[in-house]
This record gives C-alpha cells, structure tokens and sequence, in this order.
C-alpha cells in the first residue's frame, strides 16, 4: 500500500499521481497497480485515499526483483515531489531440479543407440546447461570400450524446462558372452540463479551372444597299450567373460572288453581362462600294458564344465588303446611217441596226448594180449570208437582230458559214453564217466563210474 505524509500543514491541498516502474530484471507482469492518486487536505498531514502494489505470481525461478514507485505532487503551493521509493518482489519458487533420462534404457551390444536429455522441473529465469559424462559400471563387467559417447552439453532454454542439444551413447558390439553390462550416465548443470543437480541414470547394454560350447579332444586318439599316452584338451566356440573349469573323467568302455585297470589318469582339471577359448592345466591317459592277447580297448572320456555366465557341456570323446601281442600258437603233443603194436595206443591211459585212448570195451581180442572183459550179455561190436583232447592244467596240475565213446553192436545195441580223464601224473589218474546202454528187448540202462588209476 502506497501512502503519503506532508512534513507541515499546507493551506492549500495536494495531489499526488504515483507511478510504479520495474527495475531490471523485474518485469512490468510483474506487478500490478491499483489506484493512482492520494490526496493531502489543506491542514492535513496524511493523504487519503488507497494505492496499492500486487506483485504477480509465476512458476519461474528467478532473484528477488525490484518496483520504483514514484508521485507527481501538484497543489500545497508548489510542494516537492516526494523521493523515489523501491519495493522489493521477493521470489517465492524454490531451485529448479534437473532430471537425465536416457531413451530407450536399454540396448543391444551390437550398435544399439540411446538418446540422453534433461528436463527441469520448474523453468528458470536463467539459462541451465547440463554436461553430460557416461562411465562403465564395473561390478557390471561394463568397460569403457563397452560403448562411445556423442556430445556432451544440453541447454535448457531461460524460462523453457526441456534440454536441446544431441548426447547419445552407442554401444559396442563384441564375440565375448557376458552378462548384461551397465553404464551410468551422469550430469553436471550450471545456472546463474542456482539449480539442483540431476540424478545419475543407467543405461543396460545387453549381450547377444549365445552360452560357449565346450569341445574336449584326445591327441593322439590311439595310443598303444605299453605305455601309449593321450593328452586331453578342451576349446570353447566363442570367449566368456568368466572362467570355465571342465572337470575330465576317464572310464572304461565295457563292451570293448576294457577295464578300470588297462589305463590310468593323470590330472582331472582344465581351466578356459575368461575371454579365452583354449584350456590350460594338464589332463593325461596312460594305457597300462599286460601279456594277453585281446581286441583293442575303448576308453571314454567324459568332461562336467562349470561357468557362472552358463555353458554348454562338452559330448564325450573315446581313446582307443591298440592290442600289441601276437595271437597264441596252439601246439599239440602225443605222448608217447612210439607205442607197440600189441595193442599200444598213444596216448597210454593216464598219459597226456591229443585224448585219443584204447577203450576197455573193445569188442575183439587184441592180437597177442588179453581180451578185456565185457558186460553180461554183450555181444562183439562192429563199431567203437572213442575221442578226446588233453588239455594241459597251469601250473602243472597234470592233463584233463574230456572224451566221448560209441560203441554200435547187433542192430538195435548201442553204449554211449562220456567222461573225463585228470592224469595227475604218468603213474596217478582219475577218470569220472557216465554211460548209457541200448539192447534190445531191455530197458536202457544208465550208469555212472569212477575209476583212480594207478600205473607201477
């Protein structure tokens, strides 16, 4: 409210036109003026009427600014102008605050592109300018090569609240599978009236690379059995940002007649070290060698992979272990070697030999010896035979010889015999035999004989 005083009474009253001015950087919007003119009566001292300054509310942050309010006096005998008063229009709008955003918030390694602005929350009476830096995030895994910076000063206009300029961030592509990384974008601004500053955001560079696949090798793949050795190695198709460690294990493949102990293992770990596709560590298999002779042997070899990023497992590789010995020769021995024609046979009884042996129920006498006696009722036959093979026990426990007789007489007469002969010496042997008997007219008869032997 604008009002006036007289320093003495006048006898003539005074009339007082008040003006009101902005004072840069106050505007005329700024305020309004209501009512001009205040008047001092003669003999008085105080004007009456009413004048009033309303200063104008706004959303702009801006100083506190400045109204010179002036009067025009005319009357009181040529009273002098009043000095120039200044009412101060303090501002009542806090800072403004500046906000990032980057659009879109996330995107792909291989040359996604994001856009970075500020905005303010309230408009300034002066000009804001925002510099912006983008930094890898490096818990993320995100390095500075990761991506590349465009610009790097937005403006927000004075008296605007959205940033011009161009800021982007591209990202860069790689063959490496990694997590999604992240890069922080933040800002520093810069207003002569004062601001707030912004908020760092985030921007998520996702990977497109697909999980490794790790493949394990043998080299050679065939070894032989005295003391071949294979070394086992491990590739992975593409880089992973973290560690791979393959766990290797050897087994025997049954069905090509391997066993735990025809190999051994040395090592059991390979590490694909990160951004690496080749292993180091040292993994071995050494064929174990023995003195039989066997077909070539099959051994597996098998790998457990473990990355935090994820991996595909390996499929398995297989060594084959090469036979080295010759195959056996058989050889056949006939004792004795000279038998006498009454009646000898080679092999003797209780002899070893090829197995084949006189048969005590031979049907006709032999000449110059002793016709061996036969069963009750049984007649001369007309065919008997009897064949066997020894066969040399280890360890020399003697010659077990497994044989089988026919004996074929009158029609419908028939023996049938089988057994087996364990010379445990040339003087000692036990022979175990079974029988069947076929005649004519009787029921088959069966018997089961055992005979020690003994020659002096």
């Amino acid at each position: 409210t604008v009002t006036a005083t007289l320093s003495g009474k006048s006898s003539e009253a005074v009339r007082l036109t008040v003006a009101a001015t902005a004072a840069a950087p106050a505007e005329a919007g700024d305020f309004t003026l209501s009512g001009m003119v205040l008047t001092i009566a003669a003999g008085a001292t105080t004007s009456t009427g009413t004048v009033t300054l309303t200063a104008a509310d706004n959303a702009v942050d801006a100083p506190n600014k400045t109204v010179e309010v002036t009067a025009t006096p005319t009357g009181g005998h040529g009273v002098a102008a009043p000095g120039a008063l200044t009412v101060t229009l303090t501002d009542d709008d806090a800072t403004p605050t500046v906000t990032l955003a980057v659009t879109p918030a996330t995107i792909t390694e291989e040359g996604g592109v994001t856009t970075v602005t500020a905005t303010l929350n309230r408009a300034s009476s002066a000009v804001t300018t925002v510099t912006v830096t983008a930094a890898p995030v490096p818990p993320s895994g995100a390095v500075a090569g990761d991506f590349t910076q465009s610009g790097t000063v937005l403006t927000v206009a004075a008296g605007q609240t959205t940033s011009t300029g161009t800021v982007t961030v591209t990202a860069n592509g790689n063959a490496v599978d990694a997590p999604n990384k992240t890069v922080q974008v933040t800002g520093t601004a810069g207003n002569a009236h004062g601001i707030t500053q912004p908020s760092a955001v985030l921007l998520t560079l996702t990977d497109d690379d697909a999980a490794p696949t790790v493949t394990l090798a043998v080299a050679p793949a065939t070894i032989t059995e005295e003391g071949g050795v294979t070394t086992v190695t491990a590739t992975q198709n593409r880089a992973s940002s973290a560690a791979t460690t393959i766990t290797v294990t050897a087994a025997a493949v049954a069905a090509s007649g391997a066993a735990a102990g025809d190999f051994t293992q040395s090592g059991t770990v390979l590490t694909v070290a990160a951004g690496q596709t080749a292993s180091t560590g040292t993994v071995t298999l050494t064929a174990t060698g023995n003195a039989v002779d066997a077909p070539n042997k099959t051994v597996r070899v098998t790998g457990t992979a473990a990355n935090t990023q994820g991996i595909t497992q390996p499929t398995a590789v297989e060594v084959t272990v090469t036979d080295d010995e010759a195959l056996p020769t058989v050889t056949l021995v006939v004792a004795p070697t000279a038998v006498t024609e009454d009646g000898g046979v080679a092999p003797v009884w209780g002899q070893p030999g090829s197995g084949v042996e006189q048969v005590w129920g031979n049907a006709a006498a032999v000449p110059g010896g002793n016709t061996p006696a036969r069963p009750s009722g049984w007649r001369p036959a007309n065919v008997e035979v009897d064949v066997g093979y020894g066969l040399a026990l280890a360890d020399g426990r003697g010659i077990l010889t497994p044989y089988g007789g026919l004996v074929l007489g009158d029609p419908g007469t028939a023996r049938y015999r089988l057994g087996s002969r364990w010379a445990l010496s040339t003087l000692l042997d036990l022979s175990v035999e079974g029988e069947r008997a076929e005649q004519p007219g009787q029921a088959v008869a069966h018997t089961v004989s055992v005979r020690l032997g003994w020659q002096w």
